[in-house]
């Protein structure tokens, strides 16, 4: 189960229109990441904010799992896109 099972946390981004969700996380990250994209979120996951246990681990999700559910990146290139967003 994601974050945003048994919570109101859907329908509280939504009134907001809130489009993103990010995750930042080794513990949940993928299911949250999972459960965001199939409630049709934008899912974006800071890559160099997550702890992992293990270098495979990270790599694994890095390469083969979170490019699948979100937009990925290092927190300065996250900013970037964000800023020339709020810009635009």
């Amino acid at each position: 189960m994601g974050a945003l099972s048994g919570s109101d946390l859907q329908t509280l981004l939504l009134s907001r229109g809130v489009t993103q969700c990010g995750t930042a996380a080794s513990v949940g990250v993928e299911s949250t990441a999972r459960q965001a994209y199939d409630l049709a979120l934008n899912v974006t996951i800071v890559l160099d904010a997550i702890s992992y246990f293990n270098p495979a681990a990270k790599a694994a999700c890095e390469t083969n799992i979170y490019p699948m559910l979100a937009e990925t990146g290092s927190l300065l290139e996250i900013i970037e896109v964000l800023n020339r967003i709020s810009r635009a």
